[in-house]
């Protein structure tokens, strides 16, 4: 079990959970890091005495200097990535959302420690400098999103596997005619089974938060052999198939408290606060509708002409949301306007860090 936490997005859904998760197992929280939420952050901060305050909006410097007296704090970018190389922490959650997440996890990787990632943006981005740095490191990253807990999961068995299988809810309007999916606006959204933020609730509206699970699934594997099928109970978190043609899944009830305490007591499993499955429950499975729902397929083929795209998919996405946020484009222009930029930036190539932030925020002001 983790002997130092940090929790870099602390106050959001993922790192609230995680800190009830660290309560359940008396974890010794070192850092909090939180980009502008201070009223929040004060009340994990008293409740969990860590050492360490990280606020990401430099502007909040003074008011989090008054809040923060008797803590060791860090205003601005810095906030982000140095817990990374504290050595009093050994493992670094990263809960932010958007590409910032990147900063840490590199900082995370080059200081050889223990990564519970729950920021996609920064493998989907990222995935090959992040996995070359990685080869070269001691550090070892364990992923938090469930789908890709329950593929490292299984893959502690046997390694030796043809395919791995994300599972999707479908969203709130899988079974929709495209008539009525024309007509979605913002405040329409919400997912029927997780409680979710709000751009990855969107995300999961249009197929997009899968395909760029899938993107991700890529990368944390290591592999191009990915297919996803549509299963709304969410029991089951995610499959892999193996050589020899059997299967493994990992099910549980859909709470990310599960997979997040397995990233911190990796490898161990530990009784955890979550209500064990009912084998009672039918597992619903439904047919791809990937004529209407074109996100995953999208990934799919991203991975298998130029997966440096990544950077271009995940930049699109957020640009396209937020448009559809503000009444700008319609619900299914989304993953029209992510198609649209993977064409006109089809033959890009990935050096370096600096090379996505620059692909990323032409794209965000194209966009």
């Amino acid at each position: 079990m983790t002997k130092g936490l940090s929790i870099i997005g602390s106050t959001g859904s993922i790192g609230k959970q995680a800190l009830n998760v660290a309560k359940h197992l008396n974890l010794n929280i070192k850092a909090l890091v939180t980009h502008s939420n201070l009223a929040k952050l004060k009340e994990q901060a008293d409740e969990f005495n860590p050492k360490y305050i990280g606020v990401i909006n430099e502007k909040l410097f003074n008011e989090a200097k008054n809040l923060f007296s008797g803590y060791k704090l860090v205003c601005g970018s810095k906030a982000l990535d140095f817990s990374c190389s504290l050595s009093s922490i050994d493992m670094v959650l990263i809960a932010v959302t958007g590409l910032n997440g990147i900063y840490p996890l590199i900082s995370a990787i080059k200081n050889d420690k223990k990564i519970a990632i729950a920021n996609k943006e920064s493998i989907v981005s990222g995935g090959k400098i992040v996995n070359n740095l990685i080869k070269k490191c001691n550090a070892k990253i364990i992923p938090v999103d469930s789908e890709h807990s329950a593929i490292f999961q299984c893959l502690e068995a046997n390694k030796d596997f043809n395919k791995l299988i994300l599972t999707a809810s479908g969203g709130a309007f899988y079974d929709k005619h495209i008539s009525e999916l024309n007509k979605i606006i913002a405040k329409d959204i919400f997912h029927p089974t997780w409680n979710m933020g709000r751009k990855i609730t969107i995300d999961s509206c249009t197929m997009m938060n899968k395909a760029l699970e899938i993107i991700e699934a890529r990368w944390l594997f290591d592999t191009k052999n990915i297919d996803y099928c549509i299963h709304p109970n969410s029991i089951i978190h995610s499959m892999v198939e193996f050589n020899d043609g059997s299967i493994l899944s990992q099910m549980s009830n859909p709470s990310m408290e599960l997979p997040i305490q397995y990233a911190l007591t990796y490898p161990n499993k530990y009784p955890s606060n979550i209500k064990c499955l009912d084998l009672t429950q039918n597992l619903i499975f439904k047919p791809k509708r990937e004529d209407v729902f074109i996100a995953p397929r999208l990934a799919k083929q991203l991975i298998d002409i130029n997966d440096d795209l990544g950077a271009v998919f995940n930049a699109a996405n957020e640009a396209a949301v937020k448009n559809f946020e503000e009444g700008n484009i319609g619900f299914m222009d989304i993953a029209l306007k992510v198609e649209a930029a993977l064409q006109k930036y089809n033959n890009i190539k990935v050096h370096s860090i600096d090379d996505i932030i620059e692909i990323h925020n032409e794209i965000i002001k194209e966009c």
